[in-house]
């Protein structure tokens, strides 16, 4: 099918019009974990995971809490600075008072 230039602008402007392609500009649930993930630096993604793999879990009804209690002191300074770090880019939901160091982070 030949369209001319005018008639593709005119239907690349009703794409852009479409519910789908707006939810996933404005950063909603639609993106994919890909792209979400690239909505932040690595420092925040490697920060995100290091927590997530070597922070130990427990869940309560709806929420998954992490802890940095019973941890090494090596490990315990690592995820402190990887806690600023999601601090920093907003990724900390609750957070406990010191010294439990319990906390819930934020989906990337």
């Amino acid at each position: 099918m030949n369209t001319t230039r005018a008639q593709r602008r005119q239907l690349e402007r009703n794409n852009a019009k479409l519910p789908e392609r707006q939810a996933t500009e404005a950063g909603d649930s639609r993106m994919t974990p890909t792209e979400r993930r690239a909505l932040h630096s690595p420092a925040v993604i490697e920060a995100w995971e290091w927590i997530d793999i070597y922070c130990p879990h427990y869940a309560t009804q709806g929420r998954d809490w992490q802890t940095t209690d019973n941890m090494s002191a090596a490990s315990r300074v690592m995820a402190k600075r990887h806690l600023e770090t999601l601090r920093e880019a907003g990724l900390i939901e609750i957070e406990s008072a010191p010294p439990r160091g319990n906390f819930v982070k934020s989906p990337l």
